[in-house]
C-alpha cells in the first residue's frame, strides 16, 4: 500500500477539512475527519510492507461505517424542532454516542489483532531491537 499520492491524498484531505471547519461544516469536517483517518492508518501499515487485503477492508468498512453514523446523526439532527429525546439524549446525539464510541473500540481492535503481522512483524521488530538497544 506504499503510494507516492498517499502523502499527497492526505496533505489534499487535510487542506478540504480545514476548510469544512472554517467554513461551519460540521458534517463535511466530521467525513473528512474520517477519510483522514483511514488515509493514516493506511500509511501506517505501508511502512512495514503490504497490508493484507482483510485488514484493508476492515479499515475501509469501519471508515464507511463511521460515515454512515455520521450521516445518519445530522439526519436526525432538527434543532428547529421540538426536543425529543431516546433515554433523555437527542437523537443525533444518541447515534454519535451509541454508535462511534463502539465503533472506535473496533478500530482499536483490529489494529491490536493485525499489529503483530503487519504493523511490526518480527524480523522488523529484531532490526529495530539490534539497532536502537544497549545490550
Amino acid at each position: 500500500m506504499k503510494s507516492p499520492r498517499l502523502p499527497l491524498a492526505i496533505a489534499a484531505i487535510s487542506a478540504l477539512a480545514l476548510a469544512a471547519g472554517l467554513a461551519g461544516n460540521a458534517l463535511g469536517l466530521g467525513l473528512l475527519a474520517v477519510a483522514l483517518l483511514v488515509a493514516l492508518c493506511l500509511l501506517g501499515l505501508g511502512s512495514p510492507g503490504r497490508p493484507s487485503a482483510w485488514t484493508v477492508a476492515a479499515l475501509l468498512a469501519f471508515g464507511g461505517a463511521f460515515c454512515a453514523l455520521l450521516l445518519m446523526a445530522n439526519r436526525l439532527h432538527r434543532p428547529s424542532e421540538p426536543l425529543e429525546t431516546l433515554g433523555g439524549i437527542p437523537p443525533g446525539t444518541a447515534m454519535l454516542l451509541f454508535g462511534i464510541a463502539p465503533l472506535g473500540l473496533v478500530l482499536g481492535m483490529v489494529y491490536g489483532l493485525t499489529f503483530g503481522r503487519e504493523v511490526l512483524p518480527e524480523p522488523r521488530l529484531k532490526r529495530f531491537l539490534a539497532r536502537h538497544s544497549k545490550g
